[in-house]
């Protein structure tokens, strides 16, 4: 059915005797369908968007093998050019407290390093997928996801700088309470046996979680990228701030030096500007929240949430990567980062300053392809 129709139909047949398991209309409308070709998987409909899930049921893999072989039979079953998996790695914390904590913070520091890899990797090819609400650099606050891990509190799946939504995210809510899972979308990578293999290597790393272990995620890192930690990672992230856009030192801009410390607050502003041109073209995929229909009252939200996550994901750009252990004695790599983050802050400052006198016209992919720029000279998801 078009789009239109389908809704019709699920609203005058459906919704009537529809068993509702979740307060909001716009996602997994589980009851809908429920057929498949295979007694193991699920086949389910999103109403709201043009998309078909397949859920595998119990009992679910617990090795490698049994989960290729899964995604396997699924690709062979249903052939086409727009399946997109998403694997859920599903574990238990240790029981005690101390092993608890120390479990978790390792944890948060492995969520942060798989999205920060992820960002850098695929931002520099699609720079757009910063303002899908599925994808981008994790945001999230550390220590409230240590602490949430600690305490077996229930993870904020739906806000816009949840766990859920990064290209790596961190659910609850499986068959017992105390399981957390990672859940692994495709999207990073669009090659099937590099998403195999991240696969591998991403259990691997659960499997062996230490403070002192360094881990690589790249299958093969540089020769001059030294090893590091998942806690020096997290360490470099809570430790270092995003630098500030200075002013360009021309002639003309002198007289506005006054009115702006810096071009931090106009970079907000033009986040805030792509949100509501995204939610102008009715582009709600592309906009970091909300997760179902736009609504006037959904705009309300967007003042704070969606413009934060988007400031807070260019920003990345403008961290002193430089000072990462990965490039510790590296001084070509450390002057080439800080050469690329001087040519951005410049290029953004002209664009923002001339975009405040009008002297430019708004232009909603240019801050998108700085930072794709930085990216793509840096290579920072070699060393990550």
């Amino acid at each position: 059915m078009e789009q239109q129709a389908r809704v019709a139909y699920f609203n005058e047949q459906v919704l009537p005797r529809w068993r509702m398991r979740r307060s909001d209309p716009g996602i997994c409308y589980d009851d809908f369908v429920n057929v498949s070709p295979v007694n193991w998987v699920k086949l389910t409909q999103e109403v709201w968007f043009q998309t078909w899930e397949m859920q595998c049921t119990a009992p679910f893999p617990d090795t490698l093998e049994g989960l290729f072989a899964q995604l396997d039979f699924v690709r062979q079953a249903f052939p086409s050019n727009r399946n997109d998996f998403q694997v859920h790695i599903v574990f238990a914390l240790p029981e005690s407290l101390e092993d608890k904590k120390t479990c978790s913070v390792l944890l948060t520091g492995l969520f942060t390093q798989l999205n920060d890899y992820a960002m850098a990797k695929l931002y520099r090819k699609h720079p757009e997928i910063i303002q899908d609400r599925f994808y981008g650099a994790s945001t999230v606050n550390h220590i409230a996801l240590f602490t949430s891990l600690v305490r077996g509190d229930k993870l904020e799946v739906n806000k816009a700088s949840g766990y859920k939504f990064n290209f790596v995210g961190m659910r609850k809510s499986y068959d017992t309470p105390d399981k957390i899972g990672l859940e692994i979308r495709e999207g990073w990578s669009t090659n099937y046996d590099k998403f195999k293999s991240l696969m591998t290597r991403v259990v691997e790393m659960l499997g062996n979680l230490s403070r002192d272990t360094t881990y690589t995620i790249k299958a093969s890192k540089p020769g001059n990228a030294r090893p590091f930690t998942l806690l020096q990672h997290l360490d470099f992230m809570r430790s270092t701030q995003p630098e500030s856009i200075s002013l360009p030192e021309e002639e003309g801009y002198g007289a506005r030096q006054l009115r702006y410390e810096d071009c931090d607050g106009l970079l907000y502003k033009e986040a805030c500007r792509l949100v509501e041109v995204a939610s102008n073209e009715n582009r709600v995929k592309k906009i970091p929240f909300p997760q179902t229909k736009v609504t006037p009252e959904d705009k309300l939200q967007w003042v704070n949430d969606p413009p934060d996550v988007l400031y807070a994901r260019w920003r990345k750009a403008l961290l002193p990567w430089e000072r990462h252990p990965v490039f510790e004695e590296n001084t070509f790599a450390q002057q080439g980062i800080l050469v690329a983050r001087l040519r951005l802050k410049g290029a953004l400052a002209h664009y923002l300053m001339g975009l405040e006198a009008e002297r430019l016209t708004p232009d909603d992919t240019f801050v998108h392809e700085q930072v794709k720029t930085f990216f793509e000279t840096t290579q920072l998801f070699k060393y990550l």
